[in-house]
Parts: structure tokens; sequence; C-alpha cells
């Protein structure tokens, strides 16, 4: 099988590393890889995210803007092309020159890997922005999703007292049952000046001008959400420290997150071509 990886960060270079021990690996717009592949491959592997503005592939290290399009020039007619989070255009240009488009990030495995590094990642950042000791200081976390989950348990196992923000009634049993304390989001705002650290999952505006305004002056916020969750200016103007912590994996373990990205291609690409009978 060979493999085109296109674009993508850090993760990426360590996902073609991983390949190359089971494919035919060529790399192009990413880590000084610039000059152009001849020929098409029988599968092509983008970042994550595939795009971040719907139009051009993700490559940050390039130089130069990549249309989509150029995506699907690389992929032989019934190859197959991987990325993660992949927009509509590129399924739709997938579809017109007959290439399978798979998107690894919808993988449940892959999800709950990837959220190792980004809790041990916002777990760093929490414990250098403080000045004080982790053990005893009151923390918040809004959701209680996977990566809040074992955010939670780091900062338990560290003696940090934990309370937990959620709407759902069952997320709050389910922290509750974990020895944290748990409240829904209407009472935020009278609780909010408990903590010095507060971490963000939501990718919603759940902090709003009444929990800032509540909120302990010189305290910091971690947003680990895909949106924000908290308007940066004003939280700002309020003496609050915001940190953006998103894309942790990135930053803090690009070679456990490349081997994973890896692993979930090959999950999804060797059964694809071993039905076409071509592996």
């Amino acid at each position: 099988m060979k493999i085109l990886v296109l674009g993508g960060d850090k993760r990426i270079v360590y996902a073609a590393g991983e390949l190359k021990r089971e494919a035919e690996v060529d790399m192009f717009a990413v880590a000084g890889h610039d000059t152009e592949p001849n020929g098409q491959y029988d599968c092509v592997l983008l970042g994550l995210p595939c795009s971040r503005d719907g139009k051009t592939i993700n490559a940050p290290m390039y130089d130069r803007a990549l249309p989509l399009c150029r995506a699907v020039e690389f992929a032989r007619t019934g190859g197959m092309l991987l990325g993660g989070m992949i927009c509509d255009e590129l399924s739709r240009l997938c579809v017109k020159y007959d290439i399978a488009c798979e998107d690894y990030y919808l993988s449940e495995s892959l999800i709950l890997k990837n959220a190792v590094p980004t809790a041990e990642g916002a777990l760093a950042i929490g414990i250098n922005s403080l000045d004080t000791q982790l053990m005893g200081e009151k923390v918040l976390i809004t959701g209680y999703g996977r990566i809040a989950r074992l955010l939670a348990k780091y900062l338990s196992a560290l003696c940090a007292e934990v309370t937990v923000v959620c709407r759902s009634e069952e997320q709050r049993a389910l922290a509750y049952v974990n020895g944290l304390r748990a409240a829904d989001f209407p009472t935020l705002k009278d609780i909010i000046g408990e903590f010095s650290l507060i971490y963000n999952t939501v990718p919603a505006e759940v902090f709003g001008e009444e929990e800032i305004s509540a909120a302990r002056k010189g305290a910091v916020y971690i947003e680990l959400a895909s949106a924000s969750g908290i308007d940066v200016f004003r939280a700002e103007r309020q003496g609050i420290n915001v940190i953006n912590a998103q894309g942790l994996p990135a930053k803090t373990a690009p070679l456990t997150a490349g081997r994973i990205i890896a692993r979930q291609a090959l999950n999804i690409a060797k059964p694809y071509f071993r039905i076409k009978g071509e592996e």
C-alpha cells in the first residue's frame, strides 16, 4: 500500500514514521517535504483537522496554501482519503472522483486515547500557572465528557478539591460517585468565586457576564473546548488569566498522538484494500 502523508502538524510527522513499518510512505507539505510527488497513491492521509477553513488543506508547516482539490488529485481512482474532522467540500470531492473518504476522528477509541495527552497537558498548564501548590486547591471543571473525566481523575489524585459543573443529571451523578462535588450551570455564578483554577471543556459560552463578574480576580481560566466558553476580553478586563489550550496533543505529546492516528488509519485502510483484493 502506497500512502501519501499530506500536510498536518507534528503529529502527522510521527504518524508517517509509524506507517512506514507497514506501508510505503511519502510526505508532502509537511516537515520540510516540499517536493511535489509524482503519480497517485492508494491512500492520502491528512492531518487533524484536515482543513481549518473548509477550502484549503491544513498544512501549517508549508508556506503556500493548498486547495482541498489537491488532496483528491494525489489519490488514485478507487483509492482512499483519510482525514480528521473531514469537511463537506472534501467529502463532495471524494464522491466526484470515486475515492473512498473516511474520517478517522469519528473513532471512539481514537477520541478516548486522544483525551489522555489532552488531560495530561491541561494538568501541566494548570500546575505551572498557579502560584500555589495544587494540593488542597479548589478547581472547577465545566463539562464532564471524556477529557473532563480524565482531568478530574488526575487532579483528584493530586489532592485538589474538584467541582464539576454540567447540565446532565446523569453526568452529575457520575461525578458524585467518583468522589467529586457536582453542580448545575444555574448555580455557577454563585460558586465560581471559590476557584483559583478553572477548566472549560464545553464548546459554548457558558461563562456569561454574571459568572465573569463573580469570578475571583487572578483566577486562571484554561480553555480546552473547540469553541470558547468565555468572552476573553471581558474576562481579562475582570482580572482573569485566560489561557487558550486547544489542540494540546499536538503540543504536549505529538509522538503519542501521531501513533494513535497512524494506528487508526491502518485499522480503516487495511480492511478496505483487503476487501478490494488490492492488499
